[in-house]
């Protein structure tokens, strides 16, 4: 959880790149997420910029090279309060788009799925405050795709979802299933709640 009324922390590095996206970021976005877990999702993100509902933002972290890094949506609803669909090339390009949003949410405690083999990305929400309060696996029946990385070996580069897809590792067996496997930790900031002393046996 995060306590009431404390503050988030500075902004991580990166965070200097973070913007709005627009409609024309449409391309590199899907561009990016085809790269990096290989599926494509055009007609979402066009809807998410549209923002016909007023609910949804869509932040883009820019490359040091040009091109996108990564960008992270989210949706601020009654109803659904959360982060993600979004991709990222490191732990530290999450975090940074991570805090935006957050940022542009005062008051609210939006989950977000976030990989469990990110160590740097779960040790610095937890160092924010941040709690699990679900976890996710994936099934598939033969072989997956896995997500592709080259600075990182034998892991998958950061993605924030409010949706499961594949993931990484920590292959469990399930009859049925060849694989299942640890897929994310559903993560909420949270205020904190009263503890109550273990009623006497």
């Amino acid at each position: 959880y995060l306590p009431g009324g404390q503050e988030l922390p500075e902004p991580p590095f990166a965070s200097e790149r973070v913007r709005e996206a627009t409609i024309d970021d449409v391309g590199s976005m899907v561009a990016l997420e085809e790269e990096l877990s290989g599926i494509r999702r055009e007609k979402d993100f066009q809807f998410f910029l549209r923002n016909e509902q007023g609910v949804w933002r869509v932040l883009i972290l820019e490359g040091l090279n040009g091109g996108i890094d990564g960008f992270l949506c989210s949706i601020d609803h009654p109803g659904s309060n959360m982060l993600g669909p979004g991709v990222m090339r490191t732990d530290s390009d999450a975090l940074a788009l991570i805090h935006a949003q957050l940022a542009g949410m005062p008051g609210c405690q939006p989950v977000f799925l976030v990989p469990a083999h990110a160590e740097e990305l779960v040790a610095s929400l937890y160092h924010w405050g941040a709690r699990n309060c679900e976890m996710h696996v994936a099934q598939v029946r033969g072989e997956a795709q896995e997500f592709r990385d080259c600075d990182k070996p034998q892991k998958t580069r950061p993605c924030v979802s409010s949706c499961s897809v594949r993931s990484c590792h920590g292959n469990i067996p399930i009859s049925g299933f060849k694989k299942v496997r640890l897929h994310r930790f559903s993560i909420r900031l949270t205020r904190p709640q009263p503890q109550h002393p273990p009623k006497p046996p």
